[in-house]
């Protein structure tokens, strides 16, 4: 169908005058790999200071600033603030019983502490006897006891029987290693499970309930052996219990949480844990490499510190201002694109509240970028995205162009939810923890907690800065106050119309300040331009509705909202920036002179500038084209995939080779399937050995 299609000239809007070209700023983004990875222990400390003068109520602060400061005292010799960490944590120890949530063994209460514990195990004259007792045994200078405010707080909860948890030794009916049992999600079993592994290595010696904290026999009725077990099964491919929710060797790393990745720090922290303090090496081993997955995941769809690839529900959208994800670009990768605060409003330390120990882990556990074994190549992938690339990958597959400072990424088949992000266009603008999305939604809202759970049929082809995507059929799940759905055959279910949601925020004058080309708003094409103050260009945006139109209606959730006027309608993305078209309005010319077909059973697009014809086959994704070329969908088959990289599913290994650096990991070198010996992994941290 697409074979007619005739390629436009571009030209400019009369009386418009073009965007000047400025020279970019320099940013930290100028330095390479190497630089990057040797100054790691610059960033650490003012991490570290800025931890330090934080001030805030958040429950365990006081016990970060404890480790923190002993770790430096470590590293560097000077003990002149031991006695301060010393009663940082000492006085923490109070607030593990105050009946702060984020205390909760299911929110890794205990991590900050087993942390100290383990950590500085052995070393009195940092860790010191009274402040080890008064974490461990719960006893007082004045030699009170007071369990709830200690350790023995989770460890009576996790080694006791604990049916809400669904831990109990002694009843193999509690399987702790199930990713989703008695309703806590994945990451709260995880949390769970490493608390117990550290517990028995800290309690190691000691009989509870007539058992064992940890023994020399392989058998599970110890608790490091049984917390152990569970952790190889719950991530798959050693055991059988998780494989169909949580085999985090053979599925979508970052997409895998099912509370979507806001809570990729907090998973990724539990192995870092793991990794640092576990007794095991070959768990530890094993724990490094899950790390390494998950970091390179992650990268490839980092720009500028937004993550703007896949993830399980769709208010990942509001992690376009930074949140959990901030400190981790800025200390592993130093990828903001500019330099953070110490202390004031923008101090890097801000955001390192819940899950914070994994920024804890990065500053204090010695595997970060000046380690041999941590791989530069995923430095490289989450800071250069060189002239742009492909990501393809997923259970449910996806695809995102991605680029220096902007990516536009879809749900390429499948069912799209609040717990499945259809996916859209995001732009690093702000440096100081801000974004621009423009997203496909349902319902009244787009963002919880009053978006009401649609389910659509998504479909896409997507291509470098140009994409199609349709979502169909969507169903507004929840009739009401009294929790019932509609069915696709309900007469009384609400046409449900695609929409569009483009976040904006305010300036200081009130005014808006992702700008929008003056175009009708119920007309056919919506464009807008937002400007990267890390890159120093302007990125364009053009989303078309293939038939009928788009109408704006009323603003939701501090966006603007476009409807289309044809429910399942499909929308063809175009992105440039302002090194390709001078201006927004040259960009609009050039799009709106392009061919755009919505014959009955496929949509056709030809972009001038990109070069690229797209077909999007409305009866069947298997049909879809670019350039005249059936879609791959063997490319999805991933749990990583660039051109740099691959992680294949069902496969025990993966590689990334970025620019002369290298790693590849084999969680099975003796192919036996059995994955309870140490992993392979092979570093090359020397660009062009």
């Amino acid at each position: 169908m697409l074979a007619a299609l005739l390629v436009a000239g571009s030209c400019s809007l009369p009386g418009e005058e073009p965007t000047v070209s400025v020279p970019r700023p320099v940013q930290s983004n100028g330095a390479s790999v190497d630089q990057v990875a040797d100054a790691f222990a610059l960033r650490r400390d003012r991490f570290v200071d800025s931890l330090v003068a934080k001030k805030s109520t958040w429950w365990d602060l006081d016990a970060q600033k404890g480790v923190a400061l002993l770790q430096r005292a470590a590293r560097t010799g000077d003990t002149s603030r031991v006695a301060e960490a010393n009663e940082l944590l000492y006085r923490a120890a109070a607030r593990i019983d105050d009946g702060d949530s984020n205390a909760a063994t299911i929110h890794g209460g205990a991590f900050t502490f087993l942390r100290a514990v383990l950590l500085f195990r052995g070393r009195p004259e940092l860790l010191q006897p009274a402040t080890r007792a008064r974490l461990v045994d719960g006893r007082t200078r004045e030699g009170t006891v007071r369990r709830s405010e200690s350790l023995l707080k989770y460890r009576d909860e996790l080694f006791g029987r604990s049916p809400g948890l669904g831990l109990d030794i002694a009843d193999p009916a509690y399987n702790p290693w199930r990713a989703v049992n008695n309703g806590h999600t994945e990451n709260h079993r995880l949390q769970t499970i490493v608390t117990g592994m550290l517990l028995s290595d800290v309690y190691a010696g000691a009989t509870v309930r007539g058992r064992p904290a940890k023994d020399a026999t392989a058998a599970t009725d110890d608790f490091w052996h049984y917390f152990r077990d569970a952790f190889l099964r719950f991530n798959g491919p050693w055991g059988v219990g998780s494989a169909v929710t949580s085999n985090h060797f053979d599925w979508d790393v970052a997409s895998n949480e099912h509370d979507s990745l806001g809570y990729f720090h907090t998973q990724l922290g539990d192995y870092w844990m793991v990794r640092d303090l576990y007794s095991d090496p070959v768990i530890r081993e094993h724990a490094e490499i899950l790390v390494d997955r998950m970091l390179t995941d992650y990268a490839e769809d980092s720009v500028l510190g937004l993550y703007t690839g896949y993830s399980g529900r769709v208010y990942q959208r509001d992690y376009i201002r930074g949140r959990s994800s901030w400190v981790l670009n800025y200390l592993l990768f130093d990828n903001l694109g500019y330099t953070p605060a110490v202390t004031g409003r923008d101090a890097i330390a801000n955001d390192s509240n819940w899950g914070s120990w994994l920024h804890l882990a990065i500053a204090t556990g010695g595997y970060d970028p000046a380690n041999p074994r941590f791989p530069r190549a995923v430095i490289d992938l989450a800071r250069n995205k060189d002239d742009g690339y492909l990501v393809t990958e997923g259970r449910a597959p996806h695809a995102n162009w991605v680029e220096e400072d902007f990516a536009l990424g879809f749900l390429m088949s499948g069912t799209g939810t609040r717990d499945r992000h259809a996916g859209g266009f995001y732009v690093q603008g702000d440096v100081r923890k801000g974004g621009l999305n423009v997203a496909p939604f349902y319902g009244t809202q787009p963002l919880p907690p009053e978006q009401n759970k649609p389910v659509y049929e998504s479909t896409s082809v997507v291509a470098r800065r140009v994409a199609i995507t349709r979502n169909t059929g969507a169903i507004q799940r929840e009739k009401g106050g009294d929790g019932r759905y509609f069915t696709a055959d309900d007469p009384l279910r609400p046409l449900a119309r695609g929409r569009l949601w483009v976040s904006s925020e305010p300036d200081a004058t009130g005014a808006i300040t992702h700008r929008f080309d003056a175009v009708e708003e119920a007309g056919r094409w919506l464009f807008l331009r937002e400007r990267s103050e890390a890159t120093g260009r302007d990125v364009y945006l053009a989303v078309g509705a293939a038939s009928g139109a788009w109408r704006r209606v009323a603003d939701a959730q501090d966006g603007r909202v476009y409807e289309l006027t044809e429910p399942d309608a499909a929308t063809v993305w175009e992105v440039s920036t302002s090194d390709d078209h001078p201006s927004l309005a040259a960009f609009r010319a050039d799009v709106e002179d392009n061919l755009l077909l919505g014959a009955s059973g496929a949509v056709g697009y030809m972009s001038s500038a990109a070069g690229t014809t797209l077909q999007l086959d409305t009866t069947g994704a298997g049909r879809h084209l670019v350039n005249a070329d059936s879609v791959d969908w063997r490319a999805f088959q991933h749990g990583f995939h660039t051109p740099f990289s691959d992680n294949v599913h069902g496969s025990r290994t993966a590689r990334l080779e970025r620019n002369g650096y290298g790693v590849t990991w084999n969680w099975d070198p003796d192919g036996d399937g059995v994955f309870d010996e140490p992993p392979s992994k092979i570093v090359d941290n020397l660009a062009g050995a």
